[in-house]
């Protein structure tokens, strides 16, 4: 390659580079638009939209860049041929329209543009529309596609913690106005927060801002606005966040303000002191990053990234919104002098939450800058750290905290690394009413720094971000897990019960033995056995649901058991899970007198001990030692028995229309449902079977 080529393979890159830049994109195929309006065009026209003289729209032709073609024009009626016009077509205005763009604004010499410029534009511009772009496309919009995911990656943190900050600052000023909207308006520039204003007609003086909404349903809206404003300000009333009563102010305005809007017919409002300060930290972070927020709010729409690791894995995958929260809460301990006055904060969640409660370790998932720990490895276990502040506050769920942390203290199980440490905060995360999924564990290197009731009250309100957060993480990894299932069993939504033919099948099988009967009226008998659990309600209570679940499952099994034994001879004989603790046979082609002495022999293996776990699952893997429970049960029975032609005649001629088979089916599913309903009343424990001979439903003996 000789020096000239050399220099044209780069001023070819140089020109690639440029005419892929948006901005140049977008400024050609304006100036194309204008031109795709208009027909072939003149040396004078063309000159004239590209706002050019003819002389050097001539010069650029002449050096080869434009062809333009000539046409004869008649000039009179006299027959006198006038001077010939040289016209340019679409494709040559579209050409000159790049380089235009090329010499007047890229500062390109004719040298170094070649003459096939325009393959060129079409080929950077290959995969994109060729129609101009929308003002309002984004710089970063035809960024690569990594790195959208990573910018995307940059706002979760700030996106999620502005939201959650705002929802529940919304929440607490809306405590004692049920059904009532309530707004926050918190302006994002400094000398805006400084200004005070009296009126809802006054809001688009603060500038930019974000607003949170809180709608009568308790859906939360956050929006970011460069002038906020509502179409009829007559409809709300503005009001400092102050502490007040009545709408009456009780505290001086403070030097930054946000403002509260509640519409004007709602009752007046009354906020404490505690509330508002606790509003007022809690909302502190986003004054000093609104950058940040203005990266993550706005009317374009943003690219969504919807996190769903992990967590117990965040060795591997470090979470980026549960390290970031870890670093808010150490900055939304403040500063003493130059230093953070709280030093690291962790983030704790059960290795193994199958375990009992007390049986549970807590290893470190998620922390902030500068933790001494190892996320994934560092943990405390019953036994070992019995005193450990995290330890205590998961399993009492009450928050356990140090205000002094003497150098043998046990309550700290790592103080050897974690110094230096003077005081300490472990905090469980959860609600108010259930097992705590997390705890955060706080430290400080200043004594007494968790002391403060509004430091706990942040705590805890990041306790329930981060328990949302969690609780969220769990939902969606466990609807993404198994979809294969889905494609392969899409009839069947549990899994578990999912094992025994359903109701659906009940009811298709049913028919279909309706319907050849009706279709041939030959000789036919059917029996069918329904199961219930009695006081399955009771089992509930004390065991759990969870339990239950697993005591049907293994009835299921028992039964499926049964009928590998007791109904070997009728291999037609097929079982239904129903619902719930039910669960019905079909025996076709069986007398009346072996389907009563086969079901007695069905409760007799039924009314036993059954030992279950009451924490998950028993399918699969096996229950962890010590979770099993033992269930004493009983069961109670209905028989339906239908044996001959006529029996089923009689049945058809209740409904001689098309949907017979279907009202048959439903009055003998209605029958079941009855007795076994009667056999409960009647205290459970017992058979009810249709008596052929009285054609009623009579109590039996079990044996």
């Amino acid at each position: 390659m000789n020096r000239r080529q050399g220099s044209e393979e780069k001023d070819i890159q140089r020109i690639r580079e440029y005419l892929a830049n948006p901005e140049v994109q977008e400024r050609i195929l304006a100036s194309m638009q204008d031109v795709w309006d208009k027909a072939a065009v003149t040396t004078r026209v063309a000159a004239t939209i590209f706002d050019l003289g003819e002389q050097r729209l001539r010069d650029w032709e002449n050096r080869g860049f434009l062809q333009g073609r000539r046409t004869a024009n008649v000039a009179s009626q006299k027959g006198i041929t006038g001077r010939s016009h040289r016209q340019f077509t679409f494709n040559e205005l579209t050409k000159l329209a790049i380089l235009k763009e090329l010499v007047d604004v890229g500062d390109f010499n004719f040298g170094s543009i070649p003459h096939n410029v325009e393959e060129i534009w079409n080929e950077v511009t290959a995969t994109q529309e060729k129609q101009p772009a929308p003002a309002n496309i984004p710089a970063d919009a035809f960024a690569p596609i990594n790195q959208r995911i990573d910018t995307a990656r940059t706002k979760l943190l700030w996106r999620f913690f502005a939201t959650q900050a705002l929802r529940f600052a919304l929440l607490l000023l809306a405590e004692d106005m049920p059904g009532e909207a309530v707004g926050l308006v918190f302006p994002l520039g400094k000398e805006f927060r400084k200004i005070v204003i009296q009126k809802v007609d006054d809001l688009p003086l603060l500038g930019e801002s974000l607003v949170g909404w809180l709608t009568r349903s308790r859906s939360m809206h956050a929006l970011l606005t460069p002038r906020p404003s509502f179409e009829v300000p007559l409809d709300f009333r503005l009001l400092p966040l102050v502490a007040m009563r009545n709408d009456e102010p009780t505290e001086e305005l403070p030097e930054e303000n946000m403002y509260v809007i509640i519409p004007r017919r709602s009752k007046k409002l009354t906020l404490s002191a505690e509330t508002i300060q606790t509003i007022r930290a809690l909302l502190r972070p986003l004054c000093s990053h609104a950058e940040e927020i203005r990266n993550c709010f706005g009317p374009n729409m943003y690219d969504v990234l919807d996190p769903a690791p992990d967590i117990t894995q965040s060795e591997i995958y470090p979470d980026l919104i549960l390290n970031g929260l870890a670093d808010i809460i150490v900055e939304l301990g403040g500063k003493v002098g130059e230093e953070n006055r709280w030093r690291f904060c962790c983030i704790l969640l059960p290795k193994d939450s199958s375990l009992p409660l007390y049986q549970r370790s807590l290893t470190v998932q998620a922390q902030s800058r500068f933790s001494p720990h190892k996320i994934g490895f560092a943990s405390v276990s019953p036994g070992v750290d019995d005193n450990s502040l995290s330890l205590r506050a998961y399993q009492s769920g009450q928050i356990s905290y140090r205000d002094e942390v003497p150098p043998d203290s046990s309550a700290v199980a790592f103080r050897d690394i974690e110094h230096p440490i003077n005081s300490a905060i472990a905090v469980p995360v959860g609600s108010e009413s259930g097992i705590p999924t997390a705890v955060l564990y706080v430290t400080s290197q200043y004594e007494a720094q968790f002391s403060s009731p509004l430091d706990r009250r942040l705590l805890r309100l990041i306790s329930r971000m981060v328990d949302e957060l969690i609780k969220i993480y769990e939902v969606r990894r466990s609807e993404a897990q198994n979809l294969i299932n889905l494609m392969r069993f899409p009839d069947v939504a549990d899994a578990f019960l999912g094992k025994f033919p359903s109701e659906g099948d009940f009811v298709r099988d049913l028919d279909a033995i309706l319907t050849a009967y009706k279709a041939s009226r030959e000789e036919h008998s059917i029996g069918l056995i329904g199961i219930d659990v009695d006081h399955v309600g009771k089992l509930a209570l004390k065991y759990g649901d969870l339990a239950v679940r697993n005591l049907c499952e293994a009835i299921g099994q028992r039964i499926q058991g049964e009928l590998a034994s007791t109904f070997r001879k009728y291999p037609d004989c097929k079982l239904y899970h129903m619902y719930a603790d039910r669960f019905y046979l079909i025996i076709q082609k069986i007398s009346y007198d072996e389907v009563i002495q086969k079901a007695r022999l069905l409760k007799k293996s039924l009314d036993e001990t059954y030992r279950l776990s009451i924490f998950s699952p028993t399918d699969g893997q096996p229950p962890v030692a010590d979770t099993l429970q033992k269930l004493e049960i009983t069961v109670r029975l209905a028989i339906s028995y239908y044996e001959n032609k006529k029996t089923f005649d009689e049945l058809f001629e209740l409904y001689l229309n098309d949907t017979a088979v279907y009202n048959v089916r439903e009055m003998i599913e209605k029958s079941l449902d009855t007795e076994l309903k009667k056999g409960m009343a009647e205290g459970g424990d017992n058979i009810r079977a249709y008596i052929p001979d009285t054609r009623i439903y009579q109590k039996i003996s079990n044996e």
